[in-house]
């Protein structure tokens, strides 16, 4: 039996190292007309904890997970997220932070959509307030875990990380390209005096080149796990484009530089730096597109 005083729209589950801002939450969406259940604020003192609990996950409709590090540590929380899945609960999953789930989240939430509560605070209460209005009305789950009326659930992507995957590998590609051009320069033959300044420069290539594969590769698998078209190319197909483009450019520059005779080692090393510009500025450019992708993609999933 449901207790009327216990009743609520949503019910919050928690680590305690995150109850601030599940208080946070709470607060926002009552001040939307959601009334929320969490502890220990609404553990009704003449009742045991986990009987408070229990039944607060029972009449709730609506069951919020704050994801972060702590909560996936949390045998409690794993245990309320059981209890929920197990009513047929809409699970409406919120990440606090950016980190690979493991156990019992991995479990019951690897087919939902993840909301970030520090991204888009906007986008979570419109979710949780268009969820619990479904509910009042009897309708089907929109966009949460919940599977129980046969839809496909639809992954959400994780753009925190899609985007810090994007962020090194440009900036991998930016450092390795122009270290590239000195180094080509002097295999080419344009310039023969800055041995020393070789020398680093194929360090840095080398280096700046292995890290950017690793984080192209990262981006590219990760977008790939999310169904992430856009993220997909500019990690595991525009990085190669690109590098052959650049080998292009720096031996049409090359025929261009000999057949020059006037130019100085300097002119012809900096236009060589100006060469290696042209395949980071194509990957930046790409970049910027998966980027309003990822923006467009999540407003499809909190609208």
């Amino acid at each position: 039996m449901y207790d009327p005083i216990q009743a609520r729209d949503v019910f919050v589950a928690h680590a305690a190292e995150d109850s601030a801002t599940a208080l946070e939450l709470a607060a926002k969406l009552e001040e939307h007309g959601v009334t929320c259940w969490l502890a220990p604020r609404d553990v009704a003192p003449s009742r045991l904890y986990a009987e408070s609990l229990y039944r607060a996950i029972e009449a709730a409709p609506v069951f919020i997970v704050l994801i972060s590090k702590a909560a996936n540590n949390s045998t409690h929380v794993a245990r309320e997220l059981e209890i929920a899945d197990q009513m047929g609960r809409r699970v409406v999953p919120v990440r606090l932070e950016d980190f690979e789930a493991t156990g019992a989240f991995c479990y019951y939430t690897r087919a939902a959509h993840f909301y970030h509560w520090h991204e888009d605070r906007a986008g979570v209460l419109a979710k949780v307030t268009d969820q619990v209005t479904s509910a009042r009305a009897g309708l089907p789950a929109t966009g949460s875990s919940d599977n129980s009326h046969g839809s496909t659930p639809r992954l959400a992507i994780d753009r925190a990380g899609i985007k810090r995957a994007l962020r090194l590998s440009l900036a991998s590609a930016w450092i390795g390209s122009i270290a590239l051009a000195v180094t080509v320069a002097y295999d080419f033959g344009v310039t023969r005096t800055a041995v020393r300044l070789w020398s680093v420069a194929y360090s840095v290539t080398l280096l700046s080149f292995l890290f950017g594969a690793c984080a192209s590769v990262v981006l590219g698998v990760q977008s790939l796990r999310q169904g992430f078209v856009p993220g997909t190319l500019q990690g595991l197909l525009w990085p190669g484009v690109a590098a052959v483009g650049q080998l292009v450019a720096f031996t049409l520059a090359a025929n261009l530089l000999k057949s020059l005779p006037f130019v100085s080692e300097f002119e012809g090393l900096l236009a060589f730096v100006v060469c290696g510009t042209f395949g980071p500025a194509g990957l930046t450019y790409s970049a910027m597109t998966v980027t309003r992708a990822i923006d467009r993609a999540s407003r499809r999933l909190t609208g």
